[in-house]
């Protein structure tokens, strides 16, 4: 038997998962997954080509499942975190914006289609490039 596949396979997966606490995504934890199954066809003592393919497996049927979560989540709209937030205006600017603070720091805001500025708690109802979408509580 030769261990010293299994020990590689498994030393690549512990790399792939510390690279993942640094870049906190999700895909070097999937590429790890797949150097995780090859270690196990190392152990069952299938060939290198083998373990390469299964490597190979995983990490696709892995990718797809991660991409379909991520559309999916993004139709529900759900994956904005800030929907649905509230934040107190203070003050409007005159060209129709306002800072508010938001989750420890300063956003720029604006009032939904439609809607005058008003002071007071608003909900975070939409993102549009650097500015919260609001409307009246």
């Amino acid at each position: 038997m030769e261990w010293y596949g299994f020990y590689n396979w498994l030393i690549l997966a512990g790399i792939l998962v510390l690279a993942e606490l640094f870049t906190l995504g999700i895909y070097f934890l999937v590429l790890s997954l797949g150097a995780l199954a090859a270690s196990l066809m190392s152990f069952l003592e299938l060939s290198l080509s083998w373990q390469i393919w299964v490597a190979v497996m995983v990490t696709c049927f892995g990718l797809a499942m991660t991409y379909f979560w991520h559309t999916k989540r993004k139709k529900e709209g759900s994956f904005n975190l800030e929907l649905g937030g509230l934040v107190e205006v203070t003050h409007w600017q005159v060209d129709g914006t306002a800072r508010v603070k938001f989750r420890g720091s300063w956003w720029s805001a604006k009032m939904a289609t439609n809607q005058t500025p008003t002071l007071g708690s608003h909900t975070i109802v939409g993102l549009e490039r650097n500015f919260l979408i609001l409307q009246k509580r």
